[in-house]
């Protein structure tokens, strides 16, 4: 993508399917760090359900998106 365009408008369809997979891989590093940087004495388990649920629920929306598109 051109990072001179401001005006969205402007983007072509390549131009949203690079934003739409930069959403997905952003999201997939979000809950990565969450997973990795967990707090001592939590359980994976925990984790997964209560620190990261809401990231891993945005990641697979993104990927929704991105697939559909």
């Amino acid at each position: 993508m051109d990072p001179n365009r401001e005006d969205w408008t402007k983007w072509t369809l390549n131009d949203i399917r690079i934003v739409l997979a930069q959403s997905v891989y952003h999201c997939i590093s979000l809950v990565t760090e969450k997973m990795l940087n967990k707090p001592e004495g939590v359980s994976d388990l925990d984790v997964w359900n209560k620190i990261a649920g809401i990231e891993i629920k945005r990641t697979g929306m993104a990927h929704a998106i991105f697939y559909t598109f």
